[in-house]
């Protein structure tokens, strides 16, 4: 029969083995929780590359959607002071359309986010006008109806699916 402190037990020795596991592959493997009932538990593992964060990763993410959000690729990384404190520029949360744009506190480390239109503010990047910039382009077309979506970034939907769908990206279809 399982119990709650059973599976804490079997927890702690899954975790010693799966950073042996992820050591020998080279990515990072976590106990990512699970169920249980009296009879039956299922355990989720989470895999990280830990490329995630990295910042060969982050700038490569900026690189491919700053055109998006009106910023250019070298932005990334731009220091300015706000509220007193020096900030940087660190990349965008796509999964956060309202506070999209990720900065970090110099002295603290502390991550924060905020709209595309305060970015701009902060760090004094001019922002032209979104929809000029980002529907007037006819590098690609959207991947759901193969209409022209108006961005450098093949991801993007077009403005008709983005509506329909309430998302901005393939991807998250």
């Amino acid at each position: 029969m399982l119990n709650k402190n059973l599976l804490k037990s079997i927890e702690k020795d899954l975790e010693n083995a799966l950073k042996e596991v992820g050591g020998k592959h080279g990515v990072e493997i976590r106990f990512g929780g699970g169920t249980f009932d009296e009879a039956d538990a299922t355990i989720k593992f989470k895999i990280s590359s830990g490329m995630k964060n990295s910042d060969e990763y982050l700038k490569q993410e900026w690189d491919k959607h700053c055109n998006f959000y009106g910023f250019k690729p070298e932005h990334f990384g731009k220091k300015a002071l706000y509220k007193g404190d020096e900030v940087q520029l660190t990349g965008f949360n796509r999964s956060k359309p309202k506070n999209c744009i990720n900065f970090i506190k110099i002295k603290d480390g502390n991550e924060y986010m905020c709209s595309r239109e305060s970015g701009h503010g902060i760090f004094g990047i001019p922002d032209e006008d979104f929809s000029e910039r980002v529907f007037h382009s006819d590098k690609n077309s959207c991947k759901y109806c193969g209409k022209k979506n108006g961005s450098p970034d093949p991801n993007i939907l077009c403005p008709e699916c983005r509506q329909n769908f309430g998302h901005t990206f393939y991807s998250e279809l």
